[in-house]
C-alpha cells in the first residue's frame, strides 16, 4: 500500500487540513503559494493508510466546529486541527503492529493539548 499522510498547516490561526504522499514537498509548495514564511508556520503530518477518507472526515468535523475560510482552510488553531486529525487517524489503527504508531499519536495528542491550553491562556 502506498504511503500517505494527513497534515495540518497553520499560519495566523488559519489552518489547512489535507493529504499528500510527500509532506515536505507539499509544505514547501503551500508556503510558496500562500506567501507564508516557513518559520512562521506550524506543520504536522501523520501517516495513515486511508488519507483521503481521513481528510474528508476531518473536513466535516472541522466545518462543524470552525469557520471554513476557503476550500480546505479553517479558522482554528494548530492544536485544534491536530486534535481533529488525531481523532480520525487513531480510529484507523486496527492491528497490534500499529502500537508504536499509536504511542507516537498519544504523544502528539498530549503535545497538542498542551499547545491548545497555552494558546487559550495567552489569548485571555
Amino acid at each position: 500500500m502506498k504511503q500517505s499522510f494527513i497534515y495540518a498547516l497553520t499560519h495566523e490561526n488559519k489552518t489547512k487540513i489535507g493529504f499528500t504522499a510527500d509532506p515536505n514537498r507539499r509544505f514547501n509548495a503551500l508556503c510558496s503559494q500562500a506567501g507564508i514564511k516557513k518559520e512562521n508556520a506550524f506543520f504536522s503530518k501523520y501517516e495513515t493508510t486511508n488519507a483521503r477518507e481521513v481528510e474528508k472526515a476531518c473536513h466535516i468535523m472541522a466545518g462543524g466546529k470552525y469557520t471554513r475560510e476557503a476550500g480546505e482552510w479553517f479558522l482554528c488553531s494548530h492544536a485544534q486541527a491536530i486534535s481533529i486529525i488525531l481523532s480520525h487517524v487513531t480510529d484507523s489503527c486496527t492491528s497490534v503492529d500499529e502500537i508504536p504508531r499509536l504511542d507516537k499519536l498519544m504523544s502528539d495528542i498530549k503535545t497538542s493539548l498542551t499547545a491548545g491550553v497555552c494558546s487559550v491562556l495567552s489569548s485571555d
